[in-house]
């Protein structure tokens, strides 16, 4: 039986809907322990000994109803995978959002060279949850991290960004460099990289919309304002996909 730990944030509903409803059966020696929560509390997850432990009774509290024990999280699993924590395409095109690199097509954003504009994209991902906590497994074990980035945002969003991007060449582009920005941070952290599954994709930045509709929600007591649409969140059928294309690499 191959252990496996899953440490994310509401990402993570997607995950759990697609092991439980469709992938749990195909994979009989697989057992995953899920560990979820606000990414904000993650700061209060540290190092203590060989094993990570919750340094405030909010954080304790939110894993302990995805893990269902007290959340002391063991340096033994066979697995340790780390979902969205702001690892993300939509969150480092949000900050980067006033610049573009100079092989992008001119527009109101202000120019940079293209060496700076791929350090600041990974520095930028870098500073993200994700990175931090492998960086405190890291500190107690050396067993393999794979880093599930959050899905790109459904193609149902209303911003008109994006059709632009996909028209200038410059949505690849953007991709492009958050891969390249991957594969620098996957040598620094000693960590695997996984990429969205192709088949979910509408375009390099954006996913279908049929992956969004009906999407579960981890936390329920985050407030939406009335009319709050959710085009960050994909249902359980993308989380299977996910699942599949990861147990389908080679050595797993």
């Amino acid at each position: 039986m191959k252990r496996v730990c899953f440490i994310g944030d509401s990402h993570t509903a997607a995950i759990k809907r697609g092991w439980w409803d469709a992938v749990e059966n195909e994979f009989p020696d697989i057992a995953i322990t899920f560990f979820s929560s606000h990414r904000r509390r993650y700061v209060d997850l540290a190092v203590q000994g060989d094993t990570l432990v919750p340094q405030s009774d909010e954080l304790r509290e939110v894993l302990m109803r995805s893990c269902k024990f007290e959340p002391v999280i063991a340096a033994d699993y066979d697995l340790y995978i780390l979902c969205g924590l702001d690892y993300s395409m939509n969150a480092v095109m949000t900050r980067l959002m006033k610049f573009r690199s100079e092989d992008q097509a001119p527009d109101d954003r202000a120019p940079v060279s293209i060496a700076c504009y791929q350090r600041a994209m990974t520095g930028c991902l870098r500073e993200s949850v994700s990175m931090q906590t492998a960086g405190k497994l890291r500190a107690i074990t050396t067993r393999p991290i794979t880093i599930v980035p959050a899905p790109r945002i459904s193609e149902a969003t209303e911003l008109r960004l994006y059709p632009r991007l996909e028209k200038t060449g410059d949505a690849e582009r953007i991709a492009g460099f958050f891969f390249a920005a991957s594969d620098i941070l996957s040598r620094e952290f000693d960590v695997e990289m996984t990429r969205q599954p192709p088949q979910t994709l509408r375009d390099p930045l954006r996913t279908l919309a049929v992956y969004s509709k009906d999407a579960p929600r981890e936390f329920n007591d985050t407030e939406r304002p009335e009319g709050w649409k959710d085009y960050q969140h994909m249902n359980g059928d993308y989380g299977a996909l996910v699942l599949r294309a990861l147990f389908a690499t080679p050595g797993f």
